[in-house]
């Protein structure tokens, strides 16, 4: 697997970033900088977070640990955290992570009572036991 494009339009200090890594560039290295602060360290907890942990549910809470106080924009129902594109050995596969506001997802995914037991108006996708037990 490789790493070949990683866009994030918003997320703590990255604002805009577009990297793009090339298959053919050898050696596979490919340095960051910028200034204390510009974000380094951020990116890469997030590529890691996010392809690494997000899936499994047993790595949710550094997941929840490093979205701590990201928040969707007034007016907005989603926001995108990151867009990457992955090289599989075959084809390009493109992951789009994104959040979405739980009355968004409450319009999605509409509940009934009576087939879920469970109390629609109350409901809330941020608290992870509620949503394990949807599951």
């Amino acid at each position: 697997m490789h790493l070949q494009r990683i866009q994030v339009p918003d997320f703590r200090a990255l604002k805009d970033v577009d990297i793009t890594f090339e298959k053919e560039f050898v050696p596979r290295i490919f340095p960051l900088g910028s200034l204390n602060g510009g974000g380094k360290s951020t990116l890469l907890q997030l590529i890691f977070v996010l392809l690494h942990c997000s899936s499994d549910p047993e790595r949710k809470p550094f997941l929840k640990n490093l979205l701590q106080g990201f928040k969707i924009h007034e007016g907005e129902d989603k926001r995108v955290l990151a867009i990457i594109d992955v090289w599989d050995g075959e084809k390009n596969v493109e992951i789009e992570f994104f959040s979405y506001k739980d009355s968004h997802i409450k319009e999605l995914f509409p509940l009934n009572e009576e087939d879920n037991n469970v109390d629609c108006d109350n409901l809330t996708f941020s608290a992870p036991q509620k949503l394990e037990d949807l599951k």
